[in-house]
């Protein structure tokens, strides 16, 4: 009889394992195929408000998309990597009028498509992408895709070209 049990009681040891390794695999591959596939640009957002207008009205948004088929996109594939294709350049300056910093915003669209590549790394719903040797974080809200630069955002003066503003820049992703 104690030899039956001990023999159900491996079993049972072995049935644990083998589930809770089964569980863990189906996990990563849920998160990493939530992570798969073309994410379009919906926003740039940066950490502190500005008054980009010079009107008086400070906000934290730096750009909204225009569901366009050219918008900034992700393409992100199963194996730890992807391309990035960004559409538009901006360019932030400031001047210093009369004690208040003023800014000027101008901004070009890619006509040809420039592929970029990246690798990533995911773990849980966050993880790293390695582009261009610049390095940014991710977060994986649902089908929002949060990409973070560190020190993204930056404004020069228009007159001596020194940085007078830096901020870190956040893309917001939409899946498509």
């Amino acid at each position: 009889m104690s030899k039956a049990l001990s023999i159900i009681g491996a079993i049972f040891l072995i049935l644990s394992f083998t589930a809770c390794s089964t569980d863990n695999d189906d996990n990563l591959s849920n998160r990493s195929n939530n992570f798969e596939g073309v994410w379009r640009l919906s926003m740039k957002t940066i950490e502190t408000p500005i008054d980009f207008h010079n009107d008086g009205n400070l906000t934290d948004v730096v750009y909204i998309g225009t569901n366009s088929p050219y918008d900034t996109e992700i393409i992100i594939n199963n194996n730890n990597s992807g391309i990035i294709y960004f559409s538009d350049n901006f360019t932030y300056n400031t001047r210093d009028e009369n004690g208040t910093l003023v800014y000027m915003v101008a901004s070009s669209i890619n006509n040809e498509r420039v592929d970029i590549p990246f690798s990533y790394m995911l773990s849980n719903n966050s993880g790293i992408i390695n582009y261009n040797d610049i390095e940014a974080t991710f977060l994986l809200e649902g089908n929002t895709l949060f990409m973070t630069i560190d020190d993204g955002f930056v404004a020069k003066d228009i007159d001596t070209f020194e940085t007078t503003v830096v901020q870190d820049l956040t893309y917001v992703f939409k899946k498509q």
